[in-house]
């Protein structure tokens, strides 16, 4: 019976023992996600948060786009939808005793925001400031609903 009741040492993945440099590396990983995730959210397919509200005679769009640029946001409005597009740039630096580190991100992102009312792309404004982009576009004054078509019956 020896051995019955022993310690063996618990095994992961591949049959692998136990190692505190793992969950090291496991804790390193989570952390890097964490301190990155705001950037990686932004520059996902999804593209930035964004909130859309109507007001009596407009529709305002707000995106959040922290530490990205004006210059590098192109900004398109259709009758039916918004199109958001921008480059981000970062570049941290941090120089201590016997410490130096340089990190830069660039990446891109787009968003596609549909209307749900017409609007006058042509008078739409947009301003930025810290960090949070504001487009207000008028809406349209008068909305096509559509026009009812008889069927003749060519029987």
């Amino acid at each position: 019976m020896a051995g019955s009741n022993s310690l063996r040492p618990w095994r992961r993945k591949g049959n692998t023992p136990w190692s505190p440099w793992d969950e090291f590396d496991r804790f390193r990983e989570q952390m890097w996600e964490f301190m990155n995730s705001p950037f990686q959210r932004m520059a996902s397919s999804q593209g930035p948060s964004v909130d859309v509200y109507e007001t009596g005679d407009s529709v305002v769009v707000k995106a959040d786009l922290p530490g990205v640029d004006p210059k590098d946001v192109d900004l398109q409005v259709y009758d039916d939808h918004v199109v958001l597009r921008a480059q981000i740039r970062q570049e941290t630096e941090v120089e201590e005793d016997n410490f130096y580190r340089r990190e830069r991100y660039q990446g891109s992102l787009h968003r596609e925001i549909p209307l749900d009312v017409p609007v006058e792309p042509e008078k739409a404004e947009a301003t930025f400031k810290n960090g949070v982009l504001e487009l207000r576009i008028p809406k349209a004054a008068s909305a096509s609903k559509g026009h009812r078509v008889n069927i003749r019956n060519e029987e």
